[in-house]
This record gives C-alpha cells, structure tokens and sequence, in this order.
C-alpha cells in the first residue's frame, strides 16, 4: 500500500471516530493491522473527564469477553504440547472440577457447546448484579452446584462464560501454574506486552487505566467501576498499543497462524447445521469475505477484535464507553477494504422535492459521505458504512449529529451503466422517500 493511500485510509478512519474526538466525552482507540504491519493506531477522547486526561494508545482497560481466545489459545497450545486433549472428557481427566454427570469434552467448553449454565446469568436469578461483587467464591460455588444442563453436551450451541472459567481451571491444573502466569509465558512477556495482564482481584487493577463511563453526550456521563473476579471468560487488561502486537504476531507467526486456522473451526452440530462460534471466535463473513472476531463489554468499557483472514487484516477498537464496538470495527475495515472506484458510482447531487431537499454524496478517499441541505440546519460531510450491495446506513459516528430513524437506509438505483441514478431513503415510519439524480 502507498505512503498516499495509507494516509488516506488514516484519515477516513479518523473521520468515523470525529464524535469522540470533539468535545469533554469519553472516548477510545482503534488500530489496524494488515499483514504484520500497523496501518492505523490512534485515540480519541478522553480517559479521565475529570482531570482532563485524553485517551492515549498504551491506556489500559479492561477487554472481557475478548480474553476468551487468548484462553482458548492457550488451550490448543498446550495441546499441540501434548499435555492435553480436546476430546478428554473433564469429569475423568479433572474429578471434582464440575459436578454434572453428562460428559462433557474440553472441545465442547471451548466452542460453546457443553450445555453449562452462565454463571453470570445464575448470580442474576440468585439476587446479584450484573458483574457486581462476583468474587472468586462465589462463581466457583455458582458453578460447581449446577446439576442441571441447558442441553445434552454437544447437542447445541449457547454463550456461556462458565465454559471459559472451567477452562481456567483446567489450563491452572495441567500447567502448575495460576493463568495469568500462564498467559505471560505464553503470549504477555515473548510478544513484549507489557501493559496486558489478567487482572483476577478488582482491588489491583494496572497502572495507567482508563475510567469506565455509562450515559450519553446529551445525558451527561457517570463513571462505571468493575467489581468482579476475572479470569479466562473475561479477566485480561490491555492496551491498544499492546493489542497490536498480538495482532500482529497472529497475522505473521506460523504457529500463530496454525493454532487460529483451528480456532475458526466451528462445530457440526445435530441435523447438519453448523455453530459460527469456533474457539473462543465467532465466525462469519461480510462485504464476501470470511472474518473472524469476538466482542468485549463491561457497563462502562467496549472492546471488539476482528480479523479477515483472506486479507491478512486485523482491526482492535476499545472503547471507556457504551457503544457496539462491533459495528465500529466493520466501518473501519471497510475503510480498507473498500475501493475507491467502487464508491465512485454514487457520487453525486440528489433532490427530493416532497421534502425539498438534496442530499450531496461523495466519494472520498475510500468512504462515501453524505451531505443534507434543507429548510434546516445544513449537515456536512457525514460518513455512510454499507449495509448491501447498494444500501447504506450512517455510520455510527454520525447518528449524534443527524437525529434519524435507526435504522434508516440509502439506497441506490444504478442505471444500464451502472451509475446511480436515484436514491431511495427508508425508516420504519416514512418509507420510500425517492431522491433524484439531478448533477
């Protein structure tokens, strides 16, 4: 990729985090990785609000459910060591470790397939809050005294992040070791991570963090302060800095490598139908491409991963805010995987005389981006993400300034060459708003 072209996929980027980077709001940080090589690695906002402190790329926070493929990757790296199987069922190979009869596999717990109640879910029906004062203990003892499954091991697929901390237990009983030590040795310390670190007691969290905040711009925002034990379901801290390493380090070790191409294998379930959940990853595709990723989300803290393994492409968003992380980590790969002639063919001038007004596309360093003027306030330059072959949504960024229906959808008429020639605008209580191509 050019000097150029890299510059310029940097600034649309930028362009989609634009809400975060004006005004006193929390905020985040977003690298990409493309072959081994950082593309993109900046912040935005602010870690602290009340001391004014910005979002830096080597802050800490909390990534949760983004640790389930670092436990899952130690798994198989233990496995290819032979010091365990996928297959060995964990009430013989661990007596006392759970207390259901049903066998069930170390593949099944890390694939999301043994039937385990969530014990986050349980804490709930028991009178507790949601990842509040969850010590050690007390999981443990959610855990041990299910009886009860959701279903017949491996006959199902169901998110449970009692699988992940089962599997904690069992990494801790094969190497000796507690797993954050585990994952220092294996990941942490040979990829130079240094600000990553499980962080199992709430009471010694790292230095340099970033405040959690819940709320909204319009709202105001309230600090947010994780109160739980954290281990392989959720427990590690990173830095995006940190996270970019490790992305890095997948795209271009071998044995990375490896250990990810069996990650992405999902389960065949009864009946033929497939799981898109693999080894701590779910699975998909999108703009045609097969990806692979997870989500991380505390109240108060967003993380997402997304890898394309095609393209040898990587994207980390963390975010000290509520928001869908997920959502944001597509609109920034499309930023990179978008071709500039591709979004030429909607470029151009669009009027609607019911509301007489015209919208204004534009292509531009590989983003597409909207324009309104009407009898109110004129808004600029707001990015669109696709969400079809020709239809698109406003990115996330650009829903604070634009107060539209979500979801509302753009949607363009090619013409025999091709090139728009109209312009359809839907949401859920005015439909089929036609805009004409008019320059």
């Amino acid at each position: 990729m050019t000097e150029v072209a890299t510059r310029a996929r940097h600034e649309a980027v930028d362009t989609l985090f634009a809400d975060w980077a004006s005004g006193a709001v929390p905020g985040g940080a977003v690298a990409v990785v493309e072959a081994g090589e950082v593309r993109h690695l900046n912040s935005y906002g602010f870690a602290n609000l009340a001391t004014g402190t910005r979002f830096r790329i080597d802050h800490v926070m909390p990534i949760a459910s983004v640790t389930k493929h670092f436990t899952t990757f130690c798994v198989l790296s233990l496995e290819a060591a032979g010091r365990l199987s996928l297959e060995d069922v964990v009430q013989e190979r661990f007596p006392g470790m759970i207390s259901v009869a049903a066998p069930i596999t170390v593949r099944q717990l890390c694939n999301n397939t043994s039937g385990l109640r969530d014990y986050i879910t349980l804490a709930s029906l028991a009178g507790g809050r949601l990842m509040m004062g969850l010590d050690k203990g007390i999981i443990s003892d959610l855990i041990k005294r299910q009886y009860g499954l959701n279903f017949e091991p491996g006959s199902a697929f169901c998110y449970s992040n009692t699988n992940f901390v089962v599997l904690s237990w069992i990494i801790e009983q094969v190497t000796g070791k507690p797993l954050g030590a585990v994952f220092d040795e294996l990941i942490f310390t040979p990829l130079g991570m240094t600000r990553s670190r499980l962080v199992e007691d709430p009471n010694s969290k790292p230095e340099h963090t970033v405040n959690g905040y819940v709320g909204s711009r319009r709202g105001g925002f309230s600090p947010w302060h994780w109160d739980s034990h954290g281990a392989g379901d959720g427990g590690v801290w990173s830095s995006l800095e940190d996270m970019a390493k490790w992305e890095a380090f997948v795209q271009t070790d071998i044995k990375a490598s490896r250990i990810f191409s069996r990650m992405r294998e999902v389960p065949v379930l009864p009946g033929g139908q497939s799981s898109n959940y693999g080894f701590g990853l779910y699975v998909g595709a999108e703009f045609g491409l097969d990806w692979e990723g997870h989500s991380g989300g505390y109240d108060g803290y967003r993380s997402y991963r997304l890898h394309f393994p095609g393209h040898n492409l990587g994207v980390t968003v963390m975010a000290n805010q509520t928001i869908d992380p997920g959502a944001a980590a597509f609109e920034v790969a499309r930023c990179f995987l978008e071709e500039q002639h591709v979004l030429d063919q909607y470029a151009g001038e669009y009027f609607c005389g019911e509301l007489n007004c015209r919208y204004q596309i534009e292509a531009i360093q590989g983003q597409l981006l909207i324009s309104c003027a009407g009898p109110f306030e004129l808004l600029m330059r707001l990015p669109l993400t696709r969400v079809g072959d020709h239809r698109f949504r406003l990115a996330r960024a650009a829903l604070l300034q634009w107060d539209l229906e979500f979801p509302t959808t753009f949607e363009f008429v090619l013409d025999q060459k091709g090139r728009a020639c109209d312009l359809t605008v839907d949401c859920e209580w005015a439909r089929q708003n036609r805009f004409e191509r008019v320059r």
